[in-house]
Order: structure tokens, then C-alpha cells, then sequence
């Protein structure tokens, strides 16, 4: 499903797109419903135009989430301070408000607009402007390639790259941190690797127990286990493990068999037990 709204300034308009997807997605993490498992999020704004591309894996009734985050929006100042924070990480130069009131109005201008309409919103253009660069720091997150036996090395990189996807995105929704859509990579050493762009540093302590946490609700909340029973009748999953993918990070041959399998509660928890997490931070520059 597209969603696309249009305003005559693309910086508010942009900054519209991070407030509303961290609402959204925190939304969605609330009722129980997890990024890759069960729902996939794209949000980008061109010349002013933000549109929000979004497939649910699941029943869920994307409609009352759009509207209920539209409700909300904007009676949090904290999420929008996440908001412009994230904006900064994004561009690496700092986000410049004359008037947080007058940016306030011009963003409900923007939020009142009903989806997929012609109607553009027209604001404040010089209540907003993109300032000096600054310094960005780049959060490095591992999770070590496991000591797992070599049959349960797929569902241990599957589990892995689901808990990342769901980890980085609450790292974004909380300390203002940027994901690009070429964040993840498999290193050298067949370990997983994410990158969160961010203004400030966040002590070590604070990321390793975002990740437990991350962990506990994806446990709690059943997408592990929703994961797992999408692998028994994978015919069924709209989002399927790539057979080649899983060959090429493990070197085990898989298919459909095999993932109903090792796909169980015992071998879910032994991956989990497995899951380790290294962080590091590097100092980057931009040549803008």
C-alpha cells in the first residue's frame, strides 16, 4: 500500500516523514507487531512529496494505525525533538527552527492533509532551514556469527537479522538515529553487521539493554514464535527466507523441508542463547 502527501516545502515535509514513521512504528511495536515478521515500512520524501510504502505480512488494519498516529502526533514534544534529531543524523547538518510554534502549525498542516489527495499543504517556507554540518558518529552493532551447530545456522542468521531489523529501528525511535536501507551487511566472518548514524553517543550499557529488551518483547510478544510457524508452512509466508541468501552466510543448503525442521521452539531458544551483541562507535565525516 502507497500513502503520499504534498507540501511546498520539502525540508518540513521531510521532517513530517520521520515524525510520523517513528509514531507509526512505535505503534505497531506496541501492539505486538515487529518490522520483517509481520510488516515492512519505506518512507521517503522527494521535492516535497512524502510517501510511505507499506506491506503488512499480517491482518492488521493499517488504516486505524495511519489514523490513530495522525491523532497523536503531534501532542508529544519528545517525539518530535526524536524527529528533528534523526533528520540531523540523516543529513549531517544541523536542523535550524525559527519558532517551534510556527514549525508546530506547519505541521499540522501537513498532518490534517488526507492521504493520496492533490491538495498541497502550504507553510511557513522560512520557519525551517538546514544549518552548518556537524559531526556524526556512527554506531557499529555485530552479533557474532554462532556457536550453533552447522543445521541451525539458517535459523540462527534468520533469527539474528530479525532481532537487528527490530533492534536498529528502536535505537532510531528513541535516541534520534539514522538507518540507511544499505545499514546491514555480512562481514567478512559471516557475523551480522548494522549501522545507526547518530548526533551524540549513547553509553554501551544503554544499546546493550535496548537489545535485551528488543529480545524480550519480540519473545514476549510472540513474533518469534508467529516467525517460527511462518517457517513450518513457508508456501504461505509473504516474506520468505532466501534459500540462496541462507546457503551463501551458512553454507547449508535449505529449502522448504528443512526449514519446517529446525524451525521449534528448542532451536529457537538455542539460537537466542547464542545471540551476542558487540558495539562500537566510529567518528565519520561527510564531504558535503
Amino acid at each position: 500500500m502507497k500513502f503520499t502527501k504534498r507540501s511546498n516545502n520539502h525540508l518540513t515535509a521531510h521532517l513530517y516523514e520521520h515524525l510520523f514513521f517513528i509514531h507509526l512504528d512505535t505503534l505497531l511495536q506496541a501492539k505486538g507487531y515487529f518490522p520483517i515478521i509481520d510488516y515492512s515500512v519505506d518512507a521517503y520524501t522527494d521535492d516535497g512529496e512524502i510517501t510511505f510504502e507499506i506491506d503488512a505480512y499480517r491482518d492488521i488494519h493499517i488504516h486505524n494505525f495511519l489514523s490513530q498516529a495522525a491523532d497523536e502526533l503531534l501532542s508529544n514534544n519528545e517525539l518530535l525533538a526524536i524527529a528533528c534529531t534523526q533528520l540531523e543524523s540523516e543529513s549531517h547538518h544541523e536542523l535550524l527552527i525559527a519558532n517551534s510554534d510556527e514549525l508546530i502549525a506547519s505541521l499540522k498542516e501537513i498532518n490534517t492533509l488526507l492521504w493520496n489527495t492533490d491538495v498541497k499543504a502550504e507553510v511557513n517556507t522560512r520557519n525551517i532551514a538546514k544549518g552548518e554540518k556537524i559531526k556524526i558518529i556512527e554506531l557499529e552493532l555485530i552479533i557474532d556469527y554462532p556457536n550453533v551447530s552447522q543445521a541451525l545456522k539458517p535459523l540462527y542468521r534468520l533469527v539474528a537479522g530479525v532481532t537487528m531489523n527490530t533492534f536498529v529501528s528502536n535505537i532510531a525511535d528513541t535516541y534520534g538515529g539514522f538507518v540507511a536501507s544499505s545499514a546491514f551487511e555480512t562481514t567478512a566472518d559471516k557475523s551480522l553487521l548494522g549501522r545507526v548514524h547518530l548526533c551524540e553517543r549513547v553509553q554501551v550499557s544503554e544499546i546493550q539493554d535496548l537489545f535485551n529488551e528488543s529480545v524480550e518483547d519480540l519473545t514476549t510478544k510472540g513474533g518469534y514464535s508467529r516467525l517460527l510457524t511462518d517457517l513450518q508452512n513457508i508456501d504461505s509466508m509473504k516474506l520468505a527466507p532466501s534459500n540462496e541468501r541462507a546457503e551463501a552466510d551458512t553454507g547449508v543448503s535449505m529449502d522448504d523441508t528443512k526449514w519446517a525442521e529446525i524451525s521449534n521452539e528448542q532451536n529457537l531458544q538455542i539460537s537466542l542463547n547464542a545471540l551476542k551483541l558487540q558495539v562500537a562507535y566510529e567518528d565519520i565525516s561527510t564531504n558535503e
